[in-house]
């Protein structure tokens, strides 16, 4: 992405809680594939949906800091510079009066060097190991653009 350094400068943070899986490929390198809280939403029936469809997440923050999914619209937010653009993969009709929303958000995953990787695998191991632990990825936002910065257990 072009714009990744002025993201970087003139964008929000947001720490996104992750469920990391680790991976390797063998012509890409070593990553950590981050499966984010916010990728499955819960919104009320008031949008047509279709798969592949583009949507725009308008964030906030809860209290202990992290990023929540405000809004979801079809179309670009006006007056605003804290959404993500993501896909939809798929609806599911919850009940009469909800939707639960899978999205593929653009930045999943975290490539690193290879002198970095055993470090990254002892830590996705020592989360694996532990449900109560928290991993989150640190995102800047921009008008809908969003760089993946880092990633870390807490």
């Amino acid at each position: 992405m072009r714009n990744a350094p002025l993201i970087l400068k003139h964008g929000k943070p947001f720490l996104l809680k992750t469920r990391p899986v680790d991976p390797a490929d063998a012509f890409r390198g070593r990553y950590i594939t981050l499966n984010y809280e916010i990728s499955n939403i819960t919104i009320k029936r008031n949008l047509h949906l279709e798969n592949n469809q583009m949507l725009y997440l308008l964030l906030g923050k809860d209290s202990a800091g992290y990023a929540t999914v405000v809004s979801v619209s079809t179309v670009k937010p006006q007056g605003q510079t804290d959404y993500i653009r993501a896909e939809l993969d798929y609806s599911y009709e919850q009940n009469d009066s909800l939707y639960l929303l899978s999205v593929d958000l653009p930045f999943d995953r975290l490539y690193m060097e290879e002198s970095k990787a055993p470090a990254a695998e002892a830590l996705y191991n020592r989360m694996a190991a532990d449900p109560k632990a928290i991993s989150a990825a640190l995102v800047y936002v921009k008008d809908g653009e969003a760089v993946l910065s880092d990633w870390k257990m807490r």
